[in-house]
């Protein structure tokens, strides 16, 4: 069996893709993977450390406020299908399974035209206008949450939750600390604004820096953008205040991270309906602005998961929300069973099956055409 991946650029569509792809090798050894890609150098990085081969795709959001943007965007699509076409010709997959996001529209477009089947994931609460259009053409559609069920064709749609990475599931909270070299019975805190950074995100935190240290140790992941910064920032603080303050512009080891953690102030990214409650994180969640995040926020807000603030209002808010809900214990742990309620263990070996289950209908399709 040979499928292809595709994804979106960033690691709310690389990183589901890859724990798919775990779960696919388990249920079908031998089988032939292949990732197309936007070309981002650190998609490009981590898609290689999994062992899989990576070919680029050109892809781009085609709305724009501009013409000029938005001819531009067109042109890209235009090229991206080609490169796609061809790669599906010289690849010869059973199946293309697209985790979202405008990186997996030539692929889909290109699937449809070669008739091989789509398998489609949206890992967000809300389609955006590429998952919407990808949709249409899919034989089948998994999706996060049932709240998403109400954009999507019903009739090819499942419920299978995000598919987290084994990872996750495989560390606690003693040996994760254990691997970050932080103290076993301290209040610690997760700063990030997913795996590109979140640079208002890090402003707005570090306006009460002090604080926070003193409140908690702090895992702040700044992106790259962002770190030398922050780094200045933390050669302010006393000596004792460094210490509680750990800053890194990137992790790999996600879920140590994360396991470590009581609370995380956090973006609303995809992978936060999946990671998050993975470990069990309540989270003070901004959402990024004009974006579908806040989506996905309020959710997790209505389990009873997570507190929202507008990203507008987090320098202002942000220290206190978090200096409240680490001072309240019941209400820490409430938020932290309610995240927990959330967890789909099984989602990459469901959307591994629908893969496998195209992949067949596809030898279906050769027999009738031979």
């Amino acid at each position: 069996m040979r499928v292809i991946f595709a994804g979106g650029g960033t690691g709310g569509h690389v990183y589901p893709g890859l724990s798919v792809v775990a779960a696919l090798r388990a249920l079908r050894p031998g089988v032939e993977l292949l990732y197309a890609g936007t070309g981002d150098a650190q998609e490009r990085r981590i898609v290689r450390a999994a062992g899989m081969r990576y070919a680029t795709v050109r892809a781009s959001g085609v709305r724009a406020r501009s013409l000029p943007r938005a001819a531009r965007g067109a042109a890209a699509l235009a090229l991206g299908v080609g490169q796609a076409l061809n790669l599906i010709g010289s690849f010869k997959p059973d199946a293309i399974f697209a985790t979202g996001g405008y990186g997996s529209v030539p692929l889909s477009l290109a699937a449809a035209a070669r008739r091989v089947p789509l398998a489609l994931f949206l890992p967000d609460v809300y389609p955006g206008w590429a998952v919407r259009f990808a949709g249409r053409l899919a034989t089948s559609v998994a999706t996060s949450t049932e709240a998403a069920l109400e954009f999507l064709p019903r009739g090819k749609t499942v419920v299978t939750g995000y598919p987290v990475r084994p990872e996750f599931f495989a560390i606690d909270r003693h040996s994760a600390r254990a691997r970050l070299g932080l103290p076993p019975r301290v209040a610690v805190l997760l700063v990030t604004g997913g795996s590109s950074g979140a640079v208002t995100l890090n402003t707005a935190f570090t306006r009460h820096l002090p604080q926070f240290t003193t409140l908690a140790h702090v895992i702040h992941l700044t992106g790259l953008r962002d770190v030398n910064r922050v780094k200045e920032l933390r050669e302010r603080l006393t000596p004792q205040q460094q210490a509680r303050y750990h800053v890194h512009a990137y992790l790999d080891d996600m879920p140590a991270a994360m396991a470590s953690a009581d609370l995380a102030i956090t973006r609303a990214g995809a992978s936060t309906l999946g990671e998050l409650p993975a470990v069990g994180l309540p989270a003070v969640i901004v959402p990024l602005e004009l974006s579908d995040q806040a989506r996905n926020a309020h959710f997790l807000a209505a389990q009873g998961a997570a507190t929202v603030i507008d990203n507008a209002e987090a320098p202002a808010r942000l220290y206190a929300a978090v200096d409240t809900i680490l001072k309240d214990p019941e209400r820490l742990a409430a938020m932290r069973r309610a995240m927990t309620a959330l967890v789909r263990p099984d989602a990459a070996r469901e959307i591994a099956h629908l893969i496998a289950e195209c992949g067949v209908r596809s030898a279906d399709l050769e027999g009738r055409d031979a």
